[in-house]
Parts: structure tokens; sequence; C-alpha cells
């Protein structure tokens, strides 16, 4: 489940490119071409936009988001579990995407799956 945390705030790295954080939970190696894959074609389609992408160790990740949001320096955008993911939602630390994503973007989906991406608390 990917979301966005709550204080979406974007870094500039230089006077041209914007970096977002992209948080995954215990995808490498077996993911990393793919994913590597996805953020050069986001980045050639987004040129003033640069990803930062970080890999957590399952573990590793629900004490790392806490601490992280808790410093309110939260990744721009995290793949996380359904049930943590809700936990989250409940405390308010997620951004609703639903008005940030264009209808053209979110039509790209189906349904079904749209409808399970969302956090209902």
């Amino acid at each position: 489940m990917l979301v966005s945390c709550a204080g979406f705030n974007p870094r500039p790295t230089n006077a041209r490119k914007t970096e977002i954080e992209f948080w995954t939970m215990q995808l490498q190696p077996k993911f990393t071409d793919y994913f590597n894959q996805l953020i050069e074609e986001f980045e050639t389609a987004n040129p003033t936009i640069q990803v930062r992408w970080v890999d957590v160790p399952w573990t590793g990740m629900e004490s790392k988001i806490l601490t992280a949001v808790v410093a309110k320096t939260p990744p721009d955008v995290v793949n996380l579990n359904p049930n943590f993911a809700s936990q989250l939602a409940g405390r308010g630390a997620w951004l609703p995407l639903d008005d940030r994503i264009p209808a053209a973007v979110q039509a790209q989906y189906l349904p079904k799956i749209w409808q399970a991406s969302r956090l209902m608390v």
C-alpha cells in the first residue's frame, strides 16, 4: 500500500530539482531493477523531480516511520502493510491523495484496486 505522509514537503535539491523520498519495506535486492526502472521513467517524465528510494528492513519499518513522523521528517511516499498504515491513519499521519491525483490518473486503475488502497478510519 502506498500512502503519502501528512506534511508532504518535498525538498529542493538545487535550483531546478525537488527531491521526494520514497520508502519501501525490504524489497531489495529482488525488486531493485524494477524500482530503479520506475524511478528513472518517473524522473524522465518529471525532470524537475529527483526520487530518493530508501529500502527499510521489515523489522525496522514501524520504529523508523514512527520516529520520522514524530520528528516531522517523514518520507513523502511510503509502502506499508495495511494494518500498520491504518494505525497511522488513525493518528492523522497521512495526507489524503484523492484531491491531489487527477481523475484521469485515477481512472487508469481498476475501481476495486483504487478502493482497496484507501484507508478508512
